[in-house]
């Protein structure tokens, strides 16, 4: 789903639209700025003429006989008849009388057309109680997290009740969160359209949003009112939240929502008129009209003729009127996910469904006295069952539709695999059991849901079980292109989360009757060479497409085998290099071989991006007067391979007059000394994005900032002093696009960075910074000062500061203390410590522990995806749990490995999920392979050093559970940084057979022994092996061992290269 834009509002649509509301007779309507967090929102007040209980409609003719007098046919042209169609004679429940459509299809075409939100896969609708509800801020952070996983996941948009309270307000919140977590410099801002419906009356201070009628004098002096507001500025209002009192008449509006729909009931103000109705609180007029616009918005208008989008309510606590939320939902055959554990109402329907069938999966009419549900109804009586929704809450849990689509889920925090996406789309796949009038009908919804959602796991166990699998094949022959399409995403998906590449065997005409969209999905999931080895010289259908596709646009070629570069560099480079907009060479041998001569670089006329990994700094700087002509080039990207002396690269990067965004990653040597750089001839940089990873002068940074007007984020990773001083100090200017810096300081003097400050980052918004030393760091009051004063804008403060208290009369604890202080809690900014020892309690590490405003400490821990270990005291019950972890550093040395460490490892992070390891110290080979049989997705490991402990080498390939890793590890990546002997090198490679690159240092003498040993053509296990790096070679050794792999044949086709004591072969 594209990126939903920040609700503005531009005078065209104002004008395009004051006649559409007019013709409506709506005069309410533009956007809400909320003063609580200065967000804006679409707002627009509808009115509707709200529905009776049947109680108080007719009473001459019964809810029976109106169903029995009224056809299906009628009922769907009178907009869905809230009743269960097929319900049993004896347990047709009370409803409501419906509303036309016409509202409900007016309003979705608003919100789609003129507030232009993008189509849905799915629909949302979250009711609940607006009371506070009991749950431990663990349940709510694993409930919060689980709902925007879901909506995020299936491009949804969400409905719920809209107001400041209970559910509504946890709603907002979750995707408060999920926004800041989200956004940042580099793209725009996402969101998830969370659509508020409520009552204008029931809505707080709603007087605030009603639009001024503008008027005009007339030629004879009276004043005539005018139809529309025509200024931008008219139609935003300014909204004021207050708390909500301890049993209020209404409720504020959240504003944590995108849109808001506001149903006005006609009733007038603070008349009572309403009442007779029938519904005991006048929000719940809206009910109806909410489920009818929910059901609107499924109709699939822009796309997909004849599919309706799934839509799924989740119910949270609640009360009386959530209950007959949930009864006019299963109405119109919504699924229901009822979240067990949550309170009231949820609890009630969660037994009551238990109550009656129990574990059963064919539905079976349940008894009409039930005790236990009895039992149930009484104790919820006056808080959930009210006369007013009783009668239809036993007809709808005792129905046919009542069974399929209700469905409890357990609020379990505690378990990695909580997955409320998972528990939706299995109530959808339940959902469709429904229609047994026609299987090809069940089958086809569940085919589009696994299409639409990519759960294939879940769809295959569903779809292929051997109770369906009669259906399936009658359905098979029918269906078998859609099958096919299927069956080529389930391969391709899972392949390539396996990081294998595989055959599809399919039918060659059925194949190719596949549409170009399918294709161009599939080829998302491959590596480019393969797509066009594997199709582009299948037929001119697949020639053309790829040949007109963006796909051979942008070329990434990373570490692959000299043989696949070849045919890349043939067939896919040289053929499309005008055409080419972004390419990334990440080998260090690419370079050479793509700019032979550095200037046919002219030859790449569309190139915007350049991306170079690994490139020899000489290398670069023959290239750079060439980019310099290049028409569309805007982004550099640049890592180098070997040292740089000098930071003169910087006055190269100034040079290109038109980059916008430029990282560079640098190393220098141990013993060099940084000079300044001085840039006083570039002033006018139009650099927006300026990433420096290495490490840089401090007193060049003022000058830097001073040549970068345009500049949007920055960020630097090691700032440093340097004894020299400028020679020229250019004037500050005016930073105002800057929104984003991090910075690490290295021993640099508060009161030197604080000048920084004050010149340049007035406009900031988020400030990230690592510091040592200097105490002066953790003065609260000096940096309440400073961001009232410098950075009046700034919402995100993070902080790591390491060091010790020396000059100062109060102790550690008393100075970082200060930091609990008013000003640092009214803008949620949190902070904790830990010390380095525990004899030395005047030092110690000081950080953010919730940099972003409204986070919880526990919500962070799922953006963290590394994770280093530094001792083995941890605990078996480790409160902590990183559950999206990918890589894992282990900088201690492990004397046990135990069934129990490895439990503790595997509460503390998913150890199965890992795809990077490092592990700092001399490691056992017993203890690597107990490790690598847990880390089945590994791709890279990086080691210290291991041994053998001189056990038999025979004996340790014999075991079991050195067959086991030697048959299912993934690694292709392996670091070793000093192995003493081939022998534990022989070892390790006949445990990873799935190598390709290979770095490591070993002993002189053993160098050509490990060449003969890798390179042999009778060693299968390094079959898949193209690169490798050997460090701290000495300089005679490159020619020595040329001669080697000529004389006893080793290679023919390879490459090999010398820099800084490092040998390559590719």
């Amino acid at each position: 789903m594209p990126a939903l834009r920040r609700p503005f509002m531009s005078q065209v649509w104002v004008d395009k639209n004051n006649k559409l509301y007019s013709d409506k007779q709506i005069e309410d309507y533009g956007q809400i700025h909320f003063t609580q967090n200065d967000r804006k929102s679409w707002y627009i007040r509808y009115p509707f003429d709200p529905p009776k209980t049947m109680e108080s409609a007719l009473q001459d003719e019964t809810h029976e006989q109106r169903t029995i007098n009224t056809t299906a046919e009628e009922r769907d042209h009178q907009g869905n008849f809230s009743v269960i169609k097929q319900l049993l004679p004896s347990h047709t429940f009370v409803s409501t009388l419906s509303v036309p459509r016409e509202p409900a299809k007016h309003l979705i075409e608003l919100l789609r057309d003129k507030w232009e939100l993008p189509p849905p896969e799915l629909i949302i609708s979250v009711t609940g109680g607006a009371k506070v509800f009991n749950l431990s801020q663990r349940s709510r952070i694993a409930l919060q997290k689980g709902l925007v996983s879901a909506a995020v996941t299936t491009d949804a948009w969400v409905f719920t009740g809209g107001t400041y309270a209970g559910v509504m307000k946890d709603v907002g919140d979750a995707f408060e969160k999920w926004t800041y977590k989200t956004s940042s410099v580099d793209r725009g801002l996402v969101q998830v359209p969370v659509i508020g419906i409520a009552s204008w009356y029931y809505a707080t201070n709603y007087r605030q949003l009603i639009q001024q009628r503008p008027v005009k004098v007339n030629s004879v002096g009276g004043i005539m009112s005018t139809s529309t507001l025509s200024t931008v500025a008219d139609r935003e209002k300014l909204y004021r939240n207050c708390v909500p009192q301890e049993k209020p008449s209404s409720y504020p509006l959240d504003p944590n929502h995108t849109h808001y729909i506001l149903l006005d009931d006609k009733c007038g103000v603070g008349d009572e008129t309403w009442s007779r109705y029938g519904f005991p609180v006048r929000a719940d007029l809206t009910i109806q009209l909410r489920a009818e616009i929910e059901q609107e918005a499924r109709c699939s208008s822009h796309y997909r003729h004849n599919y309706k989008i799934p839509i799924i309510q989740i119910l949270i606590e609640g009360g009386p009127s959530s209950l007959l939320t949930v009864v006019e939902a299963v109405m119109h055959g919504t699924p229901i996910v009822v979240i067990e554990g949550t309170g009231r109402a949820a609890n009630f329907i969660a037994k009551a469904y238990k109550a009656l069938y129990g574990n059963q999966t064919t539905y079976v009419p349940p008894a009409d006295n039930n005790a236990n549900l009895e039992r149930l109804i009484e104790e919820a009586r006056r808080e959930i069952i009210t006369g007013s929704n009783e009668k239809c809450f036993r007809d709808m849990i005792r129905s046919e539709k009542g069974f399929f689509l209700i469905n409890t889920f357990l609020l379990c925090p505690d378990d990695p695999e909580f997955k409320l996406s998972d528990a939706i789309l299995q109530a959808l796949f339940r959902a469709t059991s429904m229609l047994k009038h026609e299987i090809s009908d069940a089958h086809e919804q569940k085919f589009i849901l696994a299409m639409a959602w990519n759960k294939f796991d879940l769809a295959v166990s569903d779809m292929f079980s051997e109770n369906v699998k009669t259906q399936w094949t009658v359905w098979k022959e029918e269906n078998d292109k859609k099958i096919t399409q299927f069956k080529i995403f389930v391969v391709i998906k899972k392949r390539k989360l396996q990081n294998e590449i595989t055959t599809i065997n399919i039918n060659k005409s059925r194949f190719q009757d596949l549409a170009n969209e399918i294709f161009y999905e599939i080829f998302e999931y491959l590596d480019i060479h393969h797509v066009h080895k594997g199709f582009f010289n299948f037929n001119k259908r697949f020639k053309n497409l790829l040949n007109n596709s963006n796909l051979l646009t942008k070329i990434n070629i990373s570490t692959i085998s000299k043989s696949d570069f070849d045919y890349y560099y043939r067939n896919i480079v040289i053929r499309n290099r005008e055409r080419i907009n972004l390419l990334r060479l990440s080998n260090p041998f690419t370079t050479d071989i793509i700019f032979p001569p550095t200037n046919i670089i002219l030859k790449f006329i569309s190139l915007e991006t350049l991306i170079f990994d690994n490139i020899h700094v000489k290398y670069l700087n023959k290239i750079f007067d060439y980019l310099l002509d290049l028409p569309k080039f805007h982004s550099l990207t640049i890592s180098f391979i070997d040292y740089i002396e000098s930071l003169d690269i910087f006055i190269q990067i100034f040079r290109l007059s038109k980059l916008e965004y430029c990282k560079i990653i640098y190393k220098i040597k141990n013993n060099q000394s940084l000079l300044p750089i001085y840039l006083t001839k570039y002033d006018s940089s139009c650099i927006q994005y300026f990433i420096i990873n290495g490490d840089f002068p401090f007193n060049s940074l003022h000058n830097l900032l001073s040549c970068l007007p345009q500049l949007h984020h920055s960020s630097i990773n090691s700032l440093v002093n340097c004894h020299d001083t400028e020679r020229e100090e250019l004037s500050p200017i005016e930073l105002k696009y800057l929104k984003y810096v991090f910075l690490k300081l290295n021993f640099i003097d508060f009161y030197e960075f604080e000048k920084i400050i004050k010149n340049f980052f007035h406009y900031i918004q988020i400030l990230r910074l690592t510091t040592c030393f200097d105490e002066v760091y953790l003065n609260a009051k000096q940096w309440e000062d400073l961001i009232l004063s410098s950075m009046p804008y700034l919402r995100i403060f993070d902080i790591n500061h390491e060091g010790s208290i020396r000059n100062n009369k109060l102790t550690y604890h008393d100075i970082i203390d200060r930091f609990n202080s008013s000003f640092w809690l009214e803008k949620e900014w949190y902070f904790s410590h830990q010390h380095n020892w525990s004899h030395s309690l005047d030092s110690g590490i000081f950080y953010s522990t919730n940099p972003y405003r409204s986070y919880t400490s526990e919500m962070n821990l799922n953006s963290v995806k590394y994770v280093s270990i530094c001792e083995q005291n941890i605990t078996n019950n480790h409160v902590n749990y990183f559950p999206n972890v990918i890589q894992l550093t282990i900088k201690f040395y492990i004397e046990t490995f135990d069934e129990l460490f490895t439990t503790t490892l595997n509460r503390l992070i998913p150890l199965s999920q890992l795809t990077r390891l490092v592990i700092k110290y001399s490691f056992s080979f017993e203890n690597i392979i107990k490790l690598l049989s847990f880390t089945s997705n590994l791709c890279t490991l990086k080691l210290n050093s291991f041994s053998s402990n001189k056990i038999n080498s025979n004996l340790i390939i014999q075991s079991e559970i050195f067959q086991y890793v030697s048959k299912t590890n993934k690694i292709k990546n392996l670091d070793i940084k000093n192995c003493n002997s081939l022998d534990n090198i022989q070892l390790i490679v006949n445990l990873l057979s799935q190598l390709e690159y290979f770095k490591i240092i070993v002993n002189r003498k053993e160098i050509k022994q490990l060449i003969r040993f890798l390179l042999s053509k009778s060693n299968t296990k390094t079959q898949h092996l193209f690169f490798l790096c050997i460090s701290d070679v000495p300089v005679s050794y490159p020619k020595e061992l040329k001669a080697l792999i000529r004389l006893e044949n080793l290679l023919h086709d390879y490459r090999i290269k010398y820099l800084n004591r490092d040998l390559y072969i590719w």
